[in-house]
């Protein structure tokens, strides 16, 4: 239900404006003090602002205008008054007021001008979010058979509204399942709050997830929205919601039961109509066995589930992963490199990538940075790769023959690296001449043209 709030120093007319409108299927919050209302209008989430001019007290409903116009530019306020005069009606307008209405309200006029303030609000709301998405559009990148199953289950998931629990290993792109899921729901033009919780001290869990008031606790100089309350009507993503402790994981339930939380230090109950989806790469039902993990909480997470496999159970993948890194890279870095090798792309192809997409990702940046051409030669990725051991083999060898070559490749291009390049220095440290130690490298089909 849309939410509006109306800040007005007198309740005996807050009370009849509030009865007015709840019959008329409108939900409306009403303070009498300027400086609570102020607060209440920039710390939740409202649809429109009600405000009177005149509120006799130390801040009036200019001073909160300008205020919410500076803070909150996208949220419509109607100013009310009942001793208003042209040249207040001008003087908030100009200010960035969305309209002025005179006491006694024309409850039809209210509705109306209700009506269109909120349409404007949604229609401002969704067009800075498509302009923020416009060619950010979250993507699974790859042609295995898996992810396209991935994929579709996102499509008929994203449909719903129900809650996700997303799982895989470290790496895989819960993450981008989980973007994927808000960007084709209905909620892709409200915000898409995402909260690590590995992240969080879990005495900051609390007031991560609920928001504070201020002078809630030592430190608190402001009111704070917290993630649940940035997320209205949107979407809210726990990441590694293994991670909580068995008191946050408490709190977190209780949320979940109801949808009703108080910010820490306030009194003033709170309803979130936010879409929950959480990921993890801890296989929960074994974290219950070993009462890490409330099963309670399991269940009320895990109404759907999408498991991401691995990026070796999905080989065919690496390819486009590649080469969409490759890109994105040589954007980052100003380089115009066109293309892997096909020996390098096959060494690539062969890795066991513990670290799945993540580390992928990483070393193809780390490839694009040492290459000095414009291909991704062998020598390039192998080092690139070889910088990022992961306690893993190059490859997986088959005979002694290829893991001996493997090994000369790794040995040279280490002593490569370490001798900056230089290649008289390379043949002096390795025991070896100079001549020989080119006949080598051609040998193993390192590039070492261009060195000195």
């Amino acid at each position: 239900m849309e939410k509006i709030l109306l800040i007005d120093d007198n309740k005996e007319y807050c009370d009849q404006v509030k009865k007015t409108l709840t019959l008329r299927g409108l939900d409306l919050s009403f303070y009498t003090n300027g400086q609570d209302g102020l607060e209440s209008a920039l710390n939740n989430s409202w649809n429109v602002i009600l405000l009177d001019v005149y509120l006799n007290q130390d801040l009036d409903g200019l001073d909160i205008l300008k205020i919410l116009v500076e803070k909150k530019p996208r949220l419509p306020v109607v100013m009310i008054s009942g001793a208003s005069t042209l040249q207040t009606a001008v003087d908030a307008t100009r200010m960035g007021a969305y309209d002025f209405l005179e006491k006694p309200l024309d409850i039809d006029r209210l509705i109306i001008t209700i009506s269109r303030a909120m349409e404007l609000n949604k229609l401002s709301s969704l067009s800075e979010n498509l302009l923020k998405e416009l060619g950010k559009q979250p993507t699974l990148i790859g042609q295995s058979a898996v992810l396209k199953a991935v994929y579709n289950e996102v499509l008929r998931i994203a449909e719903t509204d129900t809650k996700v629990l997303i799982t895989g290993e470290s790496g895989v792109g819960k993450d981008i399942v989980a973007k994927l899921i808000h960007f084709h729901s209905g909620r892709v033009s409200e915000p898409f709050i995402s909260l690590n919780c590995a992240a969080i001290p879990s005495n900051l869990v609390e007031t991560e997830l609920f928001g504070y008031k201020k002078g809630a606790f030592t430190g608190a100089y402001d009111s704070n929205p917290g993630m649940i309350t940035r997320a209205e009507s949107g979407t809210l993503f726990l990441d590694e919601i293994g991670e909580l402790s068995a008191a946050s994981q408490a709190k977190l339930l209780k949320f979940l039961n109801d949808g009703e939380y108080f910010p820490v230090g306030s009194n003033e109950m709170l309803k979130s109509n936010a879409r929950i989806l959480a990921a993890t790469n801890k296989n929960l039902q074994d974290e219950i066995e070993k009462g890490n993990f409330r099963e309670d909480l399991f269940y009320r997470l895990n109404v759907m589930q999408i498991y991401i496999p691995p990026l070796r159970e999905r080989t065919e993948d690496i390819e486009p992963l590649s080469n969409y890194y490759l890109k994105r890279a040589c954007e980052k870095f100003g380089k115009n490199i066109t293309h892997f090798s096909e020996e390098s792309m096959n060494l690539i192809r062969q890795q066991r990538w513990q670290g799945n997409v993540r580390q992928l990702k990483a070393i193809i940046y780390r490839m694009v940075l040492f290459s000095h051409s414009n291909i991704i030669d062998y020598g390039t990725a192998a080092t690139a790769i070889q910088m990022d051991r992961t306690n893993e083999s190059v490859i997986e060898s088959n005979t002694y023959d290829q893991a001996l070559i493997e090994f000369e490749k790794l040995y040279f291009l280490n002593q490569l690296q370490s001798n900056s390049f230089n290649l008289k220095k390379t043949a002096r440290n390795a025991g070896i001449e100079l001549g020989k130690l080119k006949d080598k490298l051609e040998l193993l089909k390192i590039e070492y043209k261009g060195l000195s």
